[in-house]
Formats: C-alpha cells, structure tokens, sequence
C-alpha cells in the first residue's frame, strides 16, 4: 500500500488512483468565475502582482496566516480566462505558472482528520469517473501527491471535517482506505448492493458488532417502499455509484459507520430511479448532488428494517406537538416511535410506515417531505434495534 506524505502528515485520496478526471475545453469554467485564486506565497504572488498591482486588494483574509492565501476574482470571470475558456496563464507561459490553487483544482479542498490531510475533490468541477483507476497521470495519487508539495500546500490549517458520531478518525480513515481499495474489483458490477454489504462487513469487523441488514435485502425493500419501480441503475452509474463511494462516505459524517453502506444502498436506489426519469443526464455531479440534498430522506429509507424507537431523555408528547405544526403524519410517527419502544415486538420502520395511509406507494411529495424531516429526528432522537440480517 502507498502512503503519500504532506509535511509528514498521511494524505489520504478518498478516490481511487486516477478514477476522476476532468476535461478542461468542454467545460463552462465554473471555477474560473467567481472564485479565489489559491496561490503560492513568493514567486507565485509577486508574478500576479507584477501583471496587476491593484489586485493586492482583493486579498482574502487568509492574508498573513492562512493554509494557502487567496486573492478573490470578479464575478463574471477570471482576468486570466480566455474566450476558449482556457487560461491564459497556462498556454502563454506554462502550466507551472498558474496560481496553486488552480493548478490542483479540482484537488485543492482540504481537511484534517488528524492525523490525516484528506484529499477532497471539488464537484463544481464537472469531474467524471474513467473506466479504470490508473497509478500514473495527472490524476493519479502520485502525480496530486507531488504537485502539492511542489506548490507548498501547508501540512496544518485546513478545516477538519466533521467529528463522527461513533469513531475517532484516526481509525476511521485506515476503514476507509480498505473500502476504497476494494472498491476497484466492483467497478464493472452490475448491482452496488453487493458492494455496500462489503463495506457493512467491513465496518462491523472494524467496530466489533454483529452487522445489521443485508443491503441486498433492504435495496429492495426501499425500491418497493418508493413505488417508482425496481431502481436498477445501469452499469455506467453503478460504476460511479462505486467510484465516489470513498467521498460520499465522508461527506455522511452525522449517520454511525455501521450505518453508512444502507444510506448508500439507499442512494443507489433513488440514484436508479431518477436515471430512469425523462430527460435525466446522469454524471458524477448528480450523483454527489442526490446524497447532499436527499440526505433526511436516504437516512430515512436506510432504517426500513430496523426497530426504531425514541432515545432515552425524549419526550414524545412534546415532539409530536411541535411536529404537528409541520406535519401531522411527522407526529404520528414520533408517538408510533414511543410506543414501539415499550412494545413486546416492536415493529419496524417499514410496518410502521406501512400501516399508515400517508406512505402508501408510490410516495407523494407530501410523504417525501415527511420523510426527510424524519431523517433528521433520526440522527439526533432516535435508536434502532438492528433488523435480521437475512
């Protein structure tokens, strides 16, 4: 296994060697209009400012301390961007004398999850997934590993992401280094169901759990509780599906570990389901896009076949009370949730659902937005007796 360092800090690529790119002229340049421009300190800064001295004053406040200074642009474009929308920089003077910042984009989003820096790729960026990861290229871990050292990307500074609810990141990231890696033997699948049961065995040998519900199982489950057909995605998107795993596992840092393959079995549903949808493109973007906006309804779906009920320390009567402002469907569910909790069997998320009319398939908006609200009570509210794992 490679390990790449920053200033003796592990980097960690939560993508696999080479499986993103990206293409340049056929892009609207969405990071050329209206973003900073990351830069170097010495060369890098005196160069811009001998093109343009007043741009000293659109220094970011990243100016005297921050990981990687910023001077901002105009709006509608980057003084530097041509009417190709390539930059000019680049093909006027090299590569090499580009701001740092851009000459990483879409690679230049960093976090700490100490001790690691995390790689994070920016989807602005129209990034695709290629057919096959490749350990060499300008994508690739050695050749991003590289540039940052040689634009001085700081080993401290950057924002940390967000604390798990369940592990430390310092064992987290050694997990997710697994799942990424085995990722690449799925690529080609035709179904991501399998591959989220992988990452749930991997996950409970790493936490030391029994492991809950077979993805295989509950994929079905939510395709039948949506009611908008089987949601098989195509092996393009289960390719990419598989591709962004690494990412959008950290991007769910709110959901328990054990919990995250069903969030993204979930996703991979809903993901099939608006594929299959008239007039829909489906790229990476949309897929990131789904898991960033659905995330209440995908927690939601994700606990189907799991018993839920009401954490200690929450009263139902004054939850459902607040609840039936917004909803009442959202209230009568929190006063299902406590009685489940001192039923003699309690009942799933599925059966309790299932009994009330508002979640009769196909789902309404109505019952989605409930849902969604839901999702979030889960997070913060709600504990879960695992369902069978067969």
């Amino acid at each position: 296994m490679d390990v790449h360092l920053l200033g003796g800090r592990p980097l960690y690529f939560p993508f696999l060697s080479g499986i993103l790119d990206y293409d340049c002229p056929s892009c609207d340049a969405r990071c050329c209009k209206g973003a900073s421009l990351g830069i170097g300190r010495s060369r890098e800064l005196a160069a811009l400012l001998h093109i343009n001295p007043a741009m000293a004053l659109l220094a970011g406040d990243a100016f005297p301390a921050g990981a990687l200074p910023t001077l901002d642009t105009v709006m509608e474009q980057c003084w530097f961007l041509d009417a190709q929308n390539l930059c000019r920089l680049e093909k006027n003077a090299g590569r090499e004398k580009k701001p740092a910042g851009c000459r990483l984009y879409p690679f230049n989003q960093f976090r700490l999850a100490d001790p690691f820096v995390v790689v994070m790729p920016h989807f602005h960026c129209p990034l695709r997934v290629t057919d096959e990861p490749a350990s060499h290229g300008r994508n690739s871990h050695d050749e991003l590993a590289l540039e940052m050292h040689v634009v001085g990307v700081p080993r401290d500074g950057h924002p940390p992401l967000a604390v798990l609810p369940d592990m430390a990141w310092t064992d987290v990231i050694p997990l997710e280094r697994t799942v990424r890696d085995l990722g690449a033997a799925h690529l080609r699948a035709t179904d991501y169901a399998p591959y989220a049961d992988l990452q749930a065995d991997q996950t409970s040998r790493a936490l030391g759990l029994p492991r809950g519900v077979r993805c295989t199982t509950l994929r079905r489950r939510v395709a039948g509780f949506l009611g908008y057909g089987e949601g098989w995605a195509t092996p393009p998107l289960v390719r990419d599906l598989v591709a962004l795993t690494p990412y959008l596992r950290l991007r769910v840092a709110s959901v328990p570990r054990q919990q995250v393959p069903q969030v993204l079995t979930a996703l991979g549903v809903l993901s099939g389901i608006v594929e299959a949808m008239p007039g829909t493109r489906m790229t990476a973007r949309t897929v990131v896009q789904l898991m960033e906006r659905r995330m209440g309804l995908l927690v939601a779906l994700s606990h189907l076949l799991d018993k839920p009920r009401l954490s200690e320390g929450h009263d139902a009567e004054p939850m459902a009370k607040r609840a039936r402002m917004l909803s009442r469907p959202l209230a009568d569910i929190i006063l299902a949730l406590d009685d489940n909790a001192h039923a003699a069997n309690p009942e799933t998320l599925a059966d309790i659902l299932g009994g009330m009319p508002a979640f009769r398939p196909p789902l309404t908006p109505e019952a989605v937005g409930v849902l969604m609200r839901l999702g979030r009570y889960f997070v913060d509210a709600v504990d879960f007796v695992p369902g069978a794992t067969d």
